[in-house]
């Protein structure tokens, strides 16, 4: 496929998966960055020529900023001013002050920060303001390594080096700071479309998407020729499309979680074999083998 849409893009796992980024900015919960290579096996997706990445919160200023060489300088000039100073102070003081709503590069680090450093990886963001995820006092400080678990480093630091190392996005992405549903197929004529959508029943996003939407979405895209996946906790009800459990081998940084996770196809050509042993070991090997050492973030 040339171009792929993500159209709840959020932290973008997949697509930057694709341009051989491994490692989210930040972790972000629901994020796919322990499933991307099991979403490529499975739907045969290669690097594509332009990816499009629609997103009504945050993470849309943050990848404008990552593909703009000036403002991707001045986020990591912030965050950098960060890394000099109290994490829990700041959180605080970011907390108390809700963005402008224009997303300036130092409000998209503050974003990056709270999120690095928010419970979990729970969304920070609430629509209108910054929400009370949780402080976690592990991420920002870091903790000594004992007899039963090593050391963790400050994350803060994590998400420098993994914004300094992105390639070159210029010309590569396209951003759509707006709703998945404001997005027209016809604009984007058999691009690949992608739909990691809130699961039914979580709590916790700014941006609801009931199920009954994203079945229209789907099936309005598949209706004007794109071939789509959408990710969910359990097969979606569309008659002629293809379920595939990828959720066998999910694997936590602090602990082993058995969690459904499912993709429902498009009727159309997809890889013949889906070999879920050999992604479980996948999975696994990226969960225990950080190329930073002890770094827990995921994305």
């Amino acid at each position: 496929m040339s171009t792929i849409i993500e159209l709840c893009a959020g932290s973008a796992a997949l697509s930057m998966r694709l341009l051989g980024v491994r490692g989210g900015l930040a972790p972000y919960m629901g994020a796919k960055g322990r499933y991307s290579d099991a979403i490529i096996e499975a739907t045969g997706l290669r690097r594509p020529s332009r990816i499009v990445l629609v997103e009504p919160g945050p993470w849309a200023p943050t990848w404008t900023a990552a593909a703009d060489p000036t403002q991707r300088a001045e986020v990591l000039a912030e965050l950098r001013r960060l890394l000099e100073l109290d994490p829990r102070q700041e959180w605080e003081r970011m907390r108390s002050t809700p963005p402008s709503g224009a997303w300036t590069p130092v409000e998209v680090a503050s974003f990056l920060a709270m999120q690095r450093w928010s419970f979990r990886g729970k969304p920070v963001w609430g629509g209108e303001r910054w929400r009370d995820s949780g402080f976690s006092r592990t991420d920002a400080y870091g903790r000594p390594g004992g007899d039963t678990f090593g050391e963790v480093l400050p994350q803060l630091g994590v998400v420098v080096r993994r914004l300094e190392r992105l390639p070159d996005l210029r010309g590569m992405i396209e951003v759509v700071h707006g709703r998945a549903e404001s997005v027209e197929p016809s604009c984007y004529p058999g691009a690949f479309v992608y739909l990691d959508p809130p699961y039914k029943g979580t709590t916790g996003y700014h941006d609801d998407l009931p199920r009954e939407k994203v079945l229209e979405l789907a099936q309005r895209w598949h209706a004007a020729g794109s071939p789509v996946v959408v990710s969910e906790a359990e097969p979606l009800p569309l008659p002629g499309w293809r379920h595939i459990d990828i959720g066998a081998g999910r694997v936590g940084h602090r602990s082993t979680m058995q969690t459904a996770e499912w993709l429902t196809c498009s009727p159309g050509r997809w890889a013949a074999v889906y070999d879920s042993a050999r992604v479980r070991a996948e999975l696994m090997r990226l969960a225990t083998n950080s190329p930073d050492g002890a770094e827990v973030c995921d994305g």
